[in-house]
Formats: C-alpha cells, structure tokens, sequence
C-alpha cells in the first residue's frame, strides 16, 4: 500500500484545509458584532495567504515523515516507485527462425531446439545489462510471431500435426500470432508474400503508442532498415538477435543463415547469436546459454523423413 493511501496519514490536501479552517476560526465578533478577516470567510478560503498554504504543506509533510519513520517498508516502496520499467517487446520473424531451430535442431552438435522461454529470459538480461537497469526492471511486455502458412491441401499428416503442436508452444508463451497464406504458382516456388509488410506495420503501430522502450527482432532481413530508421526517430532502442551461419545439410547443398548487415548498423544493440551460443557444446557452466535450448538426450543427425521435413522449413517440437 502506498503511504498516501494510508488513511492514518493526513494528505497534503486535508492538511491545508484542516490549517485553513483553525486560521479562519481564529478570529472573532468584535464589539460591533461585525465578523473580523477570517471567521466565515469564503474568499479567504478559497485563496488563502502564502504564509499559511506554506504551513500547511509543512505540517503535511512533517507528518507524513512521522509516520513513515515508523515503519521502513513505506520508504522501500516510494524509493522503488521512482523507477521505471524498461519494457520489452519482441517481434519474430517465423520463416528465419525457423531456419534457425531446424540447424540447431539437425545439424549443430546440440542437436535440439530452441527454448523460447530462456531465449526470452536471455533477451532480458541483455537488455538489463545494455541498458544499465536492474533485471527485475527489464519485463517482456509483449511478443508476435509472424509467417505465411501452407494450404492445408499441400501438407501431409504429419507437416500438419507439426504445425498444430507449434501453435500450442507459441500460445503457451502468449506469444500473439500473425500468419499469411502462401500459394505456390505452377512452375514457381513458393514465396512468402506480405508477410513482412505486417511485421513492419505492426512493429511501427504498436511503437507509435508508445507500448516499448525495448524493440527486439529476431530477423536478418535488410528490408527492415526504414523500419529501424522509423524506430530510432521515435527513440525506441531497437536489438537485433541474428545468426551467420554456414552448413551442409543431408542432401549435399551447402545452406546459409545470414543477418543482413545493412540492418545491423542501424540498430542501437547487435546480438551474434551464433557467437554467444557457440559451435560446440560448450557453455554447461553457464544457465543463461544452456536455458536456450530444450534438454533432450544426446541423438544422432536427421536422416530420412525427419531430414526431408527439415528442408521444407516446417517447425517441429
């Protein structure tokens, strides 16, 4: 409860009319019978002199810090209140993380996916140390996922199973979801259209009513940048989460993750990715990295269906 909500505390408000009213009952009837200056007087009230407003406002104060000196749990909480909290939203890209979860999931020694749980705990703590903020001042306040999503015709059981299970570990972190239909074009590959057109509108919106003083991207689109550029005019801090990765999946064709350096440099905070977390299982000592990923027991690479499916691009659990 707040000091000033504590009904044994006189507010400064009930304080200068409580002084007011015994100033104005200080005068009396003179022999005439007419009143004197401050018994009655409504002007007086209304617009009482300086020298008693400011008595007022000292006898307030002075009594209130009586009161809380009885008790240190009062100034432990207006000295907390003082700050203010860093919020953090979060934007992803789903066709690049997705990407990125199927490497670490099929190729990389780890051989399991990311935890979004401990990637958002991860994106708080450098949040609180780039900005110099204490962690329980720096909160994910809001997170959005955006993708274009397959007709259902194109997918097979086990393509459509998968994206019912992801839906539920997207809603189970209140993660607000933002898909778009693709359709393929005979002769042509499938594209996602529009998609980041919504991201970047939704991204701008919600900065425009000021929800974020954190704005974090998990992308590495370069058409991002008037985006950016759009952010840091309003003076949103923008962090950019991004991977450089290289690698040679089963089928023989060499594949590339890769962040945009364009949109790198207009962002006020860059997070390699691929560095903090490593090319090898290193980092056991250290529950922030570990909490990236979902433990799972050791496995070999993908081979066969599971592989198959991981060049589509679809998200499995």
């Amino acid at each position: 409860m707040n000091a000033v909500d504590d009904p044994h505390i006189p507010s400064v408000y009930q304080a200068r009319r409580l002084d007011l009213k015994r100033i104005s009952r200080r005068g009396s009837r003179g022999s005439s019978g007419h009143r004197e200056p401050g018994r009655g007087c409504r002007r007086r009230l209304d617009r009482p002199a300086p020298e008693a407003e400011n008595l007022s406002l000292g006898r307030a104060s002075q009594a209130i810090r009586q009161h809380l000196s009885k008790g240190q749990g009062y100034v432990q909480h207006i000295e907390g209140g003082a700050r203010r909290l860093t919020r953090i939203g979060v934007f992803y890209d789903g066709g690049y993380f997705s990407a990125v979860n199927n490497f670490y999931n099929f190729t990389h020694p780890r051989r399991s996916r990311l935890h979004l749980g401990g990637l958002h705990d991860f994106i708080r703590d450098q949040v609180a140390a780039t900005e110099g903020v204490p962690l329980s001042f720096c909160q994910v306040v809001d997170v959005h996922w955006f993708r274009g999503r397959l007709p259902v015709a194109d997918l097979s059981t086990q393509q459509l199973e998968s994206d019912r299970i992801w839906d539920d570990v997207l809603m189970s972190f209140g993660i607000v979801t933002h898909y778009l239909p693709v359709y393929a074009r005979p002769g042509q590959p499938r594209q996602e259209k529009g998609v980041d057109v919504w991201f970047a509108l939704e991204v701008l919106e919600l900065a425009l009513m000021n929800r974020f003083d954190v704005v974090v991207l998990i992308t590495g689109d370069g058409d991002y940048v008037p985006l950016v550029r759009k952010l840091n005019a309003r003076g949103v801090r923008v962090m950019l989460l991004g991977w450089n990765v290289t690698w040679r999946p089963f089928d023989g064709d060499v594949r590339t993750i890769r962040t945009a350096e364009a949109l790198a440099r207009e962002v006020t905070y860059r997070i390699r990715m691929e560095e903090v977390i490593g090319e090898d299982l290193d980092g056991a000592d250290d529950p922030l990295r570990e909490g990236l990923f979902i433990y799972r027991p050791p496995r070999p690479a993908a081979s066969g269906d599971t592989a198959r499916i991981e060049a589509l691009g679809t998200e499995q659990t």
